[in-house]
């Protein structure tokens, strides 16, 4: 990703990603054409896990966290 990326989706309301998975502060994906490139769990294969773990630090990261408890 470059920055004029980034840029583009925080402009489309990127708050940050989980797993490659670029979310809005709604938790839903921000980018389809470039999530359906993205090579993973997606994020409701994530929520229909039994257990899950996340790791979050720093105030940078508030709106991401936020989002993803929100989200499930």
């Amino acid at each position: 990703m470059t920055p004029a990326d980034i840029d583009r989706l925080v402009a489309a309301g990127a708050v940050g990603d989980v797993l490659g998975r670029y979310i809005g502060a709604d938790g839903r994906i921000v980018d389809h054409d470039l999530d359906a490139r993205t090579v993973g769990i997606s994020l409701d294969e994530l929520r229909a896990a039994d257990v899950a773990f996340a790791v979050i630090a720093g105030e940078s990261k508030r709106e991401i966290a936020a989002a993803v408890v929100a989200s499930g």
